[in-house]
């Protein structure tokens, strides 16, 4: 069974999806009572968002629940994703980004690394970050494996925003890799913090956990385990969705 948030656009995606129709599956699927599905389910019905059947049923329990055929319109009309609003909480804020709207990746990744271009932290990312990412299904990609004819930060934009998770090496204070983790940060993509120097992470990041390395074999070897745990505890639950992906209406309900 799908989980969801308990609020109103998370009931509408599982009945969207087809993952519930029913005040029950609806309960299981959120993990809480029927009598906390059930005020959410009245607000829908009473903005027109779902139907029932049979039409006139005044019992959640005797009723087939499903979203009314106009919610797909609707979405595309505004432009609005059911998972991003599911998501939302009192401390999310809608802003217009400086980099505007990032398109498109061609290549997509799961998972996206900040570092310095170096020898040896290249090693690093091709012969351990790399091998971790594999392990687990994932695709990682830094930052010279798509740049593109356009602006290198408009290409970085978009990168961290496709991302699921952000791996940052703090080794060498590189400003651009600070930088890019404050973009991470803004936008609220889970960071794993990476290091070969305690002094190297900033003093205002400190007290984030990060993971300290050494660059030998068994140095390398704890650190390809404990990013492999780090990597799947952040991981677990993530299904991620771009509301930026817009679909006509015949389509639109897989991607937003």
């Amino acid at each position: 069974m799908k989980t969801a948030s308990l609020n109103e656009p998370g009931i509408l995606r599982l009945l969207r999806d087809g993952h519930a129709d029913s005040v029950e599956s609806l309960s299981a699927a959120v993990k809480a009572p029927t009598l906390y599905v059930e005020p959410l389910l009245n607000n829908l019905r009473q903005a027109a968002l779902i139907v029932t059947e049979p039409a006139d049923g005044t019992e959640w329990s005797a009723v087939k629940i499903k979203p009314s055929p106009k919610l797909a319109q609707i979405q595309y009309a505004l432009g609005f994703s059911l998972r991003q609003l599911e998501s939302n909480t009192p401390d999310t804020l809608s802003v217009t980004p400086y980099f505007g709207r990032p398109l498109e990746l061609t290549g997509l990744h799961d998972v996206f690394v900040l570092m310095p271009f170096s020898t040896t932290l290249t090693d690093v990312y091709k012969a351990h970050i790399l091998k971790v990412a594999d392990s687990l299904g994932l695709k990682a990609k830094r930052g010279g494996d798509f740049f593109s004819t356009h602006h290198v930060m408009a290409d970085i934009w978009r990168a961290i925003w496709f991302s699921k998770a952000i791996i940052a090496d703090c080794t060498t204070k590189n400003p651009n890799v600070f930088y890019e983790i404050g973009v991470a940060h803004t936008i609220g993509r889970p960071v794993i913090l990476i290091t070969q120097n305690d002094d190297d992470v900033p003093f205002d990041l400190r007290d984030i956990r990060f993971i300290k390395y050494e660059f030998t074999p068994r140095g390398m070897a704890l650190f390809e385990a404990t990013l492999k745990q780090t990597l799947s505890a952040i991981l677990q639950d993530q299904e991620p969705s771009s509301p930026y992906n817009f679909e006509p209406p015949s389509s639109l309900s897989q991607t937003l």
